[in-house]
């Protein structure tokens, strides 16, 4: 009999502790506006146009050769600097495979020089402005995140300078066409107003091949100086999709 009656107590006591269990309220979802990195994947289409501003830094390489005797060159030496500027591109978005165009205008600063002719002067190559125009195409790790790569046309500006003058010359600007590859990963996030931004980080090489200056660039009559620039761009940037 104990035994009967400590059994229907235990009883009573657990479909007691159900119902009570059964009568609390249901914890609240986050709500959507909720500004989160760690939200789960949601489905998201790259396809469509896009604006957004970039900075970063430049590393390059420059060299100046005169090609008249008496010959001379600087051999290689190196280019440092940083850049900022804006976007805008256009993507399409066909299963987890993405391509586009894009193109950007950024302004440079970046420097470097070396002595040359026999230590007598100091030669500069500088950078003041990049642009490109590029297709990509890339794809989707997942939902939200793309990896890509990119080739087009590239525009720059060089500029030369030697010091100190010589008969009035010290050097000239030339506004070169070449080309740029590179690749670069690109991350869409979620905001408490929008859910179209995205955050890019990418490489490009570019060579903007060979400017070839007269007399500005040497101060001799009759002499053509040959200068050469390649150079690495790290950027990072925002992205606004329409």
């Amino acid at each position: 009999m104990n035994r009967l009656l400590g059994c229907a107590a235990s009883l009573y006591l657990l479909s007691a502790t159900m119902v009570t269990a059964g009568d609390l309220p249901v914890p609240a979802a986050a709500p959507d506006w909720v500004w989160s990195w760690d939200r789960p994947v949601q489905a998201y289409d790259w396809t469509g146009p896009y604006v957004g501003i970039n900075a970063g830094g430049t590393r390059g390489t420059s060299s100046q050769t005169q090609m008249l005797p008496p010959f001379s060159s600087t051999g290689s030496f190196d280019l440092r600097g940083g850049l900022v500027g804006g976007s805008a591109g256009f993507n399409v978005q066909v299963g987890r495979t993405a391509f586009g165009l894009a193109g950007d205008i950024d302004w440079v600063s970046s420097k470097g020089s070396t002595t040359c002719r026999a230590g007598a002067f100091v030669c500069s190559t500088a950078t003041d402005y990049l642009a490109t125009a590029r297709a990509l195409a890339g794809i989707a790790v997942q939902s939200n995140l793309v990896g890509y790569v990119t080739v087009g046309a590239a525009f720059g500006g060089i500029d030369q300078s030697f010091s100190p003058p010589l008969l009035g010359n010290n050097g000239a600007t030339n506004n070169r066409v070449g080309w740029t590859a590179g690749g670069g990963v690109q991350y869409a996030f979620w905001t408490p107003w929008s859910s179209n931004w995205s955050i890019k980080f990418e490489y490009l090489y570019v060579d903007l091949g060979t400017f070839s200056c007269p007399v500005a660039c040497s101060g001799i009559a009759g002499q053509t100086t040959n200068i050469r620039l390649w150079e690495n761009v790290f950027r990072t940037g925002i992205n606004y999709r329409f």
